[in-house]
């Protein structure tokens, strides 16, 4: 049995998500200027949803001069790298994937790669998803003054929280009241997305 995700090789800006219906020019504008700024953002939703493809359009209005470390999980799907019509590269961009191995010591988790990125001076600091024990290493990130984006599976706003507590507790078993004051200070904007019955992906809720 095998699972292949094919990616689509149009990269999505923000006149492709009005268009789209995805969400307002408000809603965008509002986005851009909180993660430009280094504000730390979780957008949560089901499989399919969008989320990714969220993210990586906003991470395209990033000025160049910010550093940006994305970490994704065995397959890299961001694609942030810019160009010039030479080939020159304009922008700051480290991207990396975990790698599974055998040998312990050869393996490489999201949890390792937030520790690097921690030491290679970033701006902002990209997790693909957060999936397992790494969540509590990417809350302390952002509760340390980086800029942390991610994803999570969630359905809701709301559910995004308690989601993040209940990985982090895959980490360290602390008190759901220490932990959740914990997320909701290292992620103070959430965004909920959901795929429609047309197939299209819309914001539903941003808090």
């Amino acid at each position: 049995m095998a699972s292949i995700r094919a990616i689509n090789p149009k990269k999505l800006g923000k006149n492709d998500f009005i268009n789209n219906g995805t969400a307002s020019e408000e809603i965008l504008n509002t986005l851009e200027q909180i993660i430009r700024y280094g504000i730390s953002v979780c957008v949560g939703g089901a499989t399919n949803s969008g989320k990714t493809t969220l993210l990586d359009g906003l991470l395209g209005t990033i000025p160049n001069g910010k550093r940006i470390f994305t970490i994704e999980n065995n397959v890299r799907e961001f694609s942030l790298v810019k160009r010039d019509s030479d080939g020159n590269v304009l922008n700051n961009v480290i991207h990396t994937v975990t790698k599974e191995s055998e040998s312990e010591k050869e393996t490489v988790n999201q949890e390792d790669l937030l520790e690097y990125a921690l030491t290679s001076n970033p701006d902002i600091i990209v997790v693909g998803e957060m999936k397992s024990a790494e969540a509590f290493t990417a809350q302390e990130a952002a509760r340390t003054g980086h800029g942390v984006l991610t994803t999570i599976h969630a359905n809701s706003c709301e559910a995004t929280y308690g989601r993040m507590v209940s990985l982090c507790k895959q980490k360290y078993e602390m008190k759901d009241e220490t932990l959740y004051n914990f997320v909701t200070e290292a992620f103070p904007i959430v965004v909920f997305t959901r795929q429609l019955e047309d197939g299209s992906r819309k914001i539903m809720e941003v808090t």
